[in-house]
């Protein structure tokens, strides 16, 4: 009889543990499984392969240089005053000239005596030549016009005109120069000097020359 009654507390018990574990086996099967957590970053958007870059353009010394395919147009860079000259007005290609570009040039030298400046002996390149450049559209271009003027400007806005037949050899064939040199030193202020020959006094004398205007004057009606 004892041998029975612990049997049955053995089956009891026994029994219990079955429960249990089938009840913990069917919690754990209805639990869902653990959501992973993902951290996401956002990457900066990286430039796309051959891109095109726009970059200032300054115009090179003797022309106007477009600005890249694709890229804005921009005002031509404007060098300091004193280190070019403008050359336009009636002219096919406006540009300008440096004084690299006029000592590359074939130089001219002649000596004269000039009123306020003594005995001058001065280089430089003639004006006809320098002129050729920008390509005149006048009558004649600067070999045989007739009315054609050149209107010279310096740094300190002096102003002198020097007339095409002045240096033309169809006409009075004068050395008109822009020197660059001055008894053997280099014209200053600016880059260059307007020399006249002939000229007695200085009123043509025009120093840094910056700017030289073409015109081609209207006949009267």
């Amino acid at each position: 009889m004892k041998k029975l009654g612990i049997f049955a507390c053995v089956t009891l018990a026994f029994g219990a543990a079955i429960i249990a574990w089938a009840g913990a086996s069917s919690k754990a099967a209805n639990t869902p499984a653990p959501t992973p957590m993902v951290s996401v970053t956002t990457l900066p958007a990286l430039p796309s392969p051959g891109a095109p870059t726009a970059h200032p353009v300054s115009p090179a010394p003797g022309g106007y240089t477009p600005p890249p395919a694709g890229g804005p147009t921009l005002a031509p860079a404007m060098p300091p005053a004193g280190t070019f000259i403008l050359i336009n007005g009636a002219v096919a290609n406006p540009m300008y000239v440096t004084l690299d570009q006029l000592q590359k040039m074939r130089p001219t030298s002649i000596t004269q005596k000039m009123s306020g400046h003594g005995i001058l002996t001065v280089t430089g390149v003639p004006l006809a030549a320098v002129l050729d450049l920008a390509h005149p559209t006048v009558t004649g271009g600067t070999s045989n016009s007739p009315s054609a003027i050149a209107i010279v400007s310096g740094v300190q806005s002096e102003t002198a005109a020097v007339a095409f037949p002045e240096f033309e050899k169809a006409f009075d064939g004068k050395v008109v120069l822009l020197a660059y040199l001055i008894n053997g030193k280099p014209a200053k202020p600016g880059m260059a000097t307007l020399i006249v020959q002939g000229d007695q006094t200085g009123g043509r004398y025009v120093e840094g020359v910056t700017h030289i205007q073409i015109l081609q004057p209207t006949p009267s009606p």
